[in-house]
């Protein structure tokens, strides 16, 4: 399956509490579960120690089987749920990637070599 991998990071506002990241990331599972072809490969704390990434604090990566897919995804009521949690103060910064998996790619279950 080729399909699609869709990134969200995220700059936390200051002030936002662990009980508030605990409930976007309740959301996040909520939304994958809901749109059948979403599969979430993590969610989580940006753990690197790179000062490329040291403003960059919690992110989203979810596979997606296609660009149909990836339209339901956005369309589903509970990612408009997710988008209004996440601006109303959740951060600074959000960035959103959707990048193309090519079949044959090492990420899509074959060997690439």
């Amino acid at each position: 399956m080729a399909g699609l991998i869709h990134f969200v990071g995220f700059t936390i506002a200051e002030g936002v509490t662990p009980a508030r990241v605990d409930r976007v990331r309740e959301r996040v599972l909520a939304l994958v579960a809901a749109v059948e072809g979403a599969e979430l490969l993590c969610v989580g704390a940006n753990t690197s120690g790179s000062a490329f990434a040291r403003d960059w604090h919690y992110a989203a990566i979810v596979r997606l089987r296609d660009q149909a897919v990836l339209a339901a995804y956005l369309a589903h009521p509970a990612h408009a749920a997710l988008s209004a949690e996440t601006r109303d103060g959740f951060y600074e910064q959000c960035a959103v990637l959707d990048i193309e998996v090519p079949d044959g790619s090492a990420h899509d279950g074959e060997d690439a070599r």
